[in-house]
């Protein structure tokens, strides 16, 4: 009987394969027959594999064998690299770490696809450090600066997905699976930013969410205190400009807030905050104005009549449009390039879902 011929593994490899299904050693070992000692040491490095047990892994996990040999680490790392999230404290570690793989691998594909096409921008992605004393800079001036760069025109931004992709920013959305997690943002050394958006929001929440996770990214270079409140100051007056919508907020009534959320296309509550920040109510209006938002359910679920429709990203989409016209690619193609099998590439390029959908 001839010898097995041995595989060489990137262990983090495999450790990113496994997570993105969603499985601990233990799961990943009952699908293949085996111990789950055997999966982990093979993650530590302390046992080889041959080849045909690297075909049962390819088969399990939906990756090529080039794949698991593809060198380098996962993706943790701090600074512009830090991931940010929009999260409840109560999110599941095992939920949120199957997110992170997926998007550490949609990394990696990324990685491959702008090494085959260029991406152009309409203009620049500036960064701040928001924490060096020697700039001096604030959330509000920071917002205002980036609109200026932009080009945006004053009052409210009609399309905030538009702008940031003309940035070059990369947006997904995706189901999450979970309601206690908004979003997901990351900028990699070599990449444009990216943005990973939970569909399972409305579009006013959807448009928040992201200005607050653009703060993130132009903003922070590590994890500071402040800088949830920090993105928030941000979004607001990216959103809604002082010197814009401060003489809009007056007389402030539920009515009034209904009234103006079709025109900013953020929610009620955020014109409310808006209005409370930019001391337009007095203590007493607000917690008059925000008892009523309680008592009639809007804190949960804001008027159906007053729902703002999604933003639909287009780049994504375009950039794979792009490769199997320009370039010609294949079913056959995009599996050897992204090292992934169609059946898993499926479920976030190819699927009829808003910014993520191929047009055959």
């Amino acid at each position: 009987m001839p010898e097995p011929l041995y595989a060489s593994i990137n262990p983090e490899m495999l450790i990113l394969a496994r997570e993105a299904a969603g499985l601990t050693q233990t799961e990943l070992a009952d699908r293949l027959g085996i111990a789950q000692g055997k999966v982990s040491r093979i993650e530590a490095q302390l046992s080889h594999i041959d080849n045909e047990f690297l075909q049962r892994l390819c088969a399990e996990l939906g990756r090529t064998p080039a794949f698991f040999s593809r060198p380098g680490r996962r993706h943790s790392g701090a600074g512009v690299t830090e991931m940010y999230h929009r999260k409840r404290e109560s999110m599941p570690k095992r939920v949120l770490a199957r997110l992170h793989a997926i998007i550490d691998t949609i990394r990696i594909h990324f990685d491959e696809i702008l090494k085959a096409i260029e991406l152009e921008s309409d203009y620049v992605f500036p960064h701040y450090d928001i924490d060096d004393p020697l700039e001096d800079r604030t959330p509000v001036g920071i917002a205002q600066e980036l609109r200026a760069i932009w080009r945006i025109p004053p009052g409210p931004v009609n399309n905030l997905t538009q702008v940031i992709e003309g940035a070059g920013g990369l947006i997904f959305v995706m189901d999450f699976e979970t309601s206690l997690l908004d979003a997901i943002c990351r900028w990699y050394p070599g990449l444009p930013p990216l943005f990973f958006l939970n569909s399972r929001m409305p579009g006013d929440r959807y448009r928040y969410t992201l200005a607050h996770e653009l703060g993130h990214m132009v903003m922070h270079n590590r994890p500071n205190p402040n800088m949830e409140a920090q993105a928030d100051q941000f979004a607001a007056e990216f959103l809604m400009p002082a010197a814009d919508i401060r003489s809009s907020l007056t007389n402030v009534t539920l009515p009034r807030l209904a009234h103006l959320k079709p025109y900013w296309k953020v929610s009620m509550a955020a014109l409310l905050k808006r209005a409370t920040d930019l001391m337009k109510v007095s203590e007493n209006q607000a917690r008059y104005l925000w008892s009523r938002f309680s008592s009639l359910g809007y804190r949960r679920s804001e008027p159906m009549e007053l729902e703002i429709p999604v933003e639909q990203p287009q780049l994504v989409n375009s950039i794979i449009e792009t490769c199997q016209t320009a370039l010609g690619w294949t079913t056959a193609d995009f599996e050897q390039h992204l090292m992934t099998s169609d059946t898993h590439l499926r479920p976030i390029y190819f699927r009829d879902q808003p910014g993520l959908r191929m047009v055959r």
